[in-house]
């Protein structure tokens, strides 16, 4: 029976060729989408996951609070907290610190000497708490010794080729000597935690012993591995007061976050986390893949109805009702089968597209994730939905009312193919309209106004004793006409990071508290910038006070709530300082977050990045004139350097890239959705083939028939519109709210995806209208 199935299939795919390639290339071009999507969401997913203790291992975090109550996240703790946790709880297993390496370190290894900054500072259980496993060495005694490394295979390679590498002594910062203890195997892409080497903590300590005593700073993060079987939310209530006991006054609480959370939620302070993207993309996954199976059931339906009269023949002749149910169920199934195969070779070509489009190394492995039980699944639930109703529908019908074609002609039909069209331009429509506004946010946080020029601005990092020749390096640099400017601050202006709590100011109340930034700049830094003064003045050589002077900036004015700031005065960590000019807010962390009051000092000895003014001709010889200049001051190290403009579009690539990716799928959604329009206007166009030709002789228009034949779908599309309007302004609304810095919905955006959505339908059903209205009329009343 399944033969004879089969062999009816084909005949109908055959003699209805166009109909069933729209059928089955607009369910495969939705499988395809939603398959792709899933595998980044998969992949997004899996971060951590390797771990074989990823379920017990925990970072700690702390919650520091305003005076009026509101909590400042952050995963920066304490150097001591992590011995006093495994000391003091039983339930923990394992801890260790882990400090990044922020600032590069110089290492020399027989004369290469090469900046690397991708480090870490750890404590000795780090190696069997998390599952980076060793090529080389051994994993309990490697970090033994405090003048150890151990390195990532490539960095092995890059340094001592096809030598061995353990027991070689690399030298680092131009005063340690550290030996390679370990080589580690490739590290997972799919960890947060990335390093080309590992230096134990205990080398820190060393050289800063005082940092690792005080449990009133917080610079480096805490790892704990919690004991089989203990419920880590009981351990995050015992703990939570810890910052509290052993630091009188302080308002921070602790809590446990898991490790297969961190990635997607990584930075507390970002608005929105990483999460968010994973549930919109998820969420237009299954919006395609919706679309798709409509447009595959609405085609399918159509084709079941033209068959109508097979039906009717087949019950005359003896055909039961269950026997007309598996056939259209099998058909409807197999066709999906089929789009699944071709979904599977659309995949193997676009993955290479997609993997460049996403920054991504995904894989279709169907047999070793949940990507191909997924596809499965999805295609089975479409194929049966799709078949439901012919094969319940027509199958129950009276063969003599099938024969006469009352079924095609009866309002049940013609209502539930409009229905499926309706929804699926909502969907469209309601896609459109949410892609077009995340589009919209995306670019605006790309290119929001920052309140500093960032052109032609050239960042060269002082590291070690280079930062000793500052003074000889700028007076140099001003020499030269390509230059305009020359200025230096302790921290790139992309991600400012000292924070403290211990502001004073006048009417200050006890309880109250605000987080201020604080960061050292020198002379000419707010004007080679391009930053604005709203009050007072910069710093100057011309007033020696500017030592303990500060420049503050709208907000702190705002929340230290200062009715004449250039009166006031404030103090922190033990020194007062007068307010001598307020500097308009402008963005020194990526737009994620909300600005936060700051506070510029002048701390000539603390400048670790100068920063050079370029004209704007000729840049690759200027920069090659400073790199000169540099190396006549610094000879023994190397020059680096960087455009602050590249570094801000690097803190917005994964917007840069999700806004491709949202901007691709509408279109493919779109493309979706006019294949069905396309293949139901060939369908109606078909069905009233006989009334166009009466039109024609009765001396109706071409245009006239167009318009007559395009308005049903129009009206449609309208009605989607009435329906996509509101749900898609109710999303993007909430999905707003995550933003600290976001643009207002226009309503131009509803009205130009309506009007697209209108366009594309009449553009899609005038093809077949035009060509059904120019026929001749005599073929047409010659039809049946």
């Amino acid at each position: 029976m399944l033969k004879n199935y089969l062999k009816v299939l084909l005949r109908s795919i055959v003699k209805n060729k166009a109909f069933s390639t729209i059928n089955i290339l607009g369910l495969a071009v939705g499988l395809t989408c939603t398959a792709l999507i899933l595998m980044w969401v998969q992949d997004e997913l899996s971060y951590d996951t390797f771990h074989q203790n990823s379920e017990r291992i925990f970072r700690v975090v702390e919650n520091q609070y305003y005076g009026d109550g509101d909590a400042f996240t952050t995963q920066q703790t304490p150097a001591p907290l992590s011995a006093a946790l495994k000391n003091d709880f039983p339930e923990i297993e394992q801890s260790t610190r882990v400090l990044f390496t922020y600032n590069k370190l110089l290492f020399d290894y027989q004369g290469k000497r090469l900046y690397e900054s991708t480090g870490l500072y750890v404590d000795p259980d780090f190696l069997s708490m998390f599952s980076f496993p060793l090529q080389s060495g051994q994993a309990d005694v490697a970090l033994k010794e405090p003048n150890s490394i151990l390195l990532t295979s490539e960095y092995a390679e890059k340094y001592f080729g096809n030598e061995d590498p353990i027991g070689k002594t690399i030298r680092v910062d131009d005063k340690h000597d550290l030996v390679v203890t370990g080589v580690f195997k490739p590290i997972p892409k799919q960890s947060h935690i990335q390093f080309d080497f590992i230096i134990p903590a205990e080398r820190m300590r060393l050289d800063v012993p005082d940092e690792f005593t005080r449990w009133g700073n917080n610079w480096l993060r805490t790892y704990i591995l919690i004991k089989p079987g203990v419920d880590y939310k009981s351990v995050n209530d015992k703990m939570a007061g810890v910052i509290k006991k052993h630091n009188e006054g302080s308002k921070t609480e602790l809590f446990l976050q898991p490790m297969t959370e961190i990635y997607l939620r990584t930075d507390f302070n970002r608005t929105p986390p990483k999460i968010n993207y994973v549930y919109t993309l998820g969420a237009i996954a299954l919006l395609i893949l919706m679309i798709a199976c409509i447009n595959f059931t609405n085609l399918s339906t159509a084709r079941s109805i033209k068959r109508s009269r097979e039906v009717g023949l087949r019950k005359v002749v003896g055909a039961a009702r269950l026997q007309l149910i598996r056939q259209f169920l099998s058909e409807s199934i197999f066709l999906a089968i089929l789009s699944m195969v071709v979904a599977l070779l659309l995949i193997e070509m676009l993955l290479p597209f997609f993997n460049d489009l996403t920054a991504k190394q995904l894989g279709l492995r169907l047999f070793e994730s949940n990507t191909g039980l997924l596809l499965l699944v999805m295609v089975i639930f479409t194929g049966v939905v799709s078949g439901l109703y012919p094969a319940f529908v027509l199958s129950g019908y009276q063969p003599i009312l099938v024969l006469k074609g009352t079924f095609q002609k009866s309002s049940q039909g013609v209502w539930l193919r409009k229905s499926l069209v309706a929804i699926q331009f909502t969907l469209s429509i309601a896609l459109m309209i949410c892609s077009g506004i995340i589009f919209k946010q995306l670019d605006y946080m790309q290119n929001k106004n920052l309140g500093y020029d960032k052109n032609y601005l050239v960042r060269i990092p002082m590291r070690g004793e280079t930062a000793k020749t500052y003074d000889n390096f700028k007076h140099r640099l001003l020499q030269n006409s390509r230059v305009v400017n020359v200025t230096a601050s302790n921290q790139p202006i992309t991600s400012f990071g000292t924070n403290t709590w211990d502001v004073s100011w006048p009417g200050r109340k006890d309880d109250e508290r605000v987080l201020t930034t604080v960061t050292a700049i020198d002379y000419d830094y707010i004007e080679t910038m391009g930053m604005t003064m709203v009050q007072g003045r910069t710093f100057s050589k011309n007033f020696p006070t500017d030592s303990v002077n500060v420049i503050i900036n709208e907000k702190a004015v705002e929340k230290m709530n200062l009715k004449d700031p250039l009166t006031a005065q404030l103090t922190f960590w033990d020194q007062t300082g007068a307010i001598v000019g307020v500097v308009k807010d402008f963005n020194y962390q990526s737009v994620h977050s909300e600005i936060i009051p700051l506070v510029f000092i002048y701390r000539p000895e603390w400048l670790r990045s100068a920063f050079v003014k370029i004209r704007s001709d000729e840049i690759a010889a200027t920069v090659k004139e400073i790199e000169e200049t540099w190396q006549s001051v610094n000879p023994s190290n190397p020059f680096e350097f960087s455009f602050v403009d590249e570094e801000i579009d690097a803190l917005y690539r994964a917007e840069q890239r999700l806004s491709r990716i949202y901007s691709s799928f509408t279109i493919l959604a779109v493309f979706i959705s006019c294949l069905g329009l396309f293949g139901l206007a060939s369908f109606s166009t078909e069905q009233r083939t006989k009334e166009i030709g009466v039109r024609k002789v009765l001396g109706a228009s071409i245009s006239g028939i167009v318009t007559m034949l395009a308005t049903e779908f129009v009206k449609i599309v309208l009605l989607a519109n009435l329906i996509a309007w509101p749900i898609a302004y109710f999303l993007m609304k909430r999905w707003l709210q995550d933003f600290a810095f976001r643009i207002d919905m226009e309503v131009v955006t509803f009205i130009m995806a309506g009007v697209g959505a209108i366009a594309i339908a009449v553009l899609t059903v005038s093809y077949q209208a035009i060509k059904a209205a120019t026929a001749n009329p005599v073929d047409s009343l010659k039809y049946e």
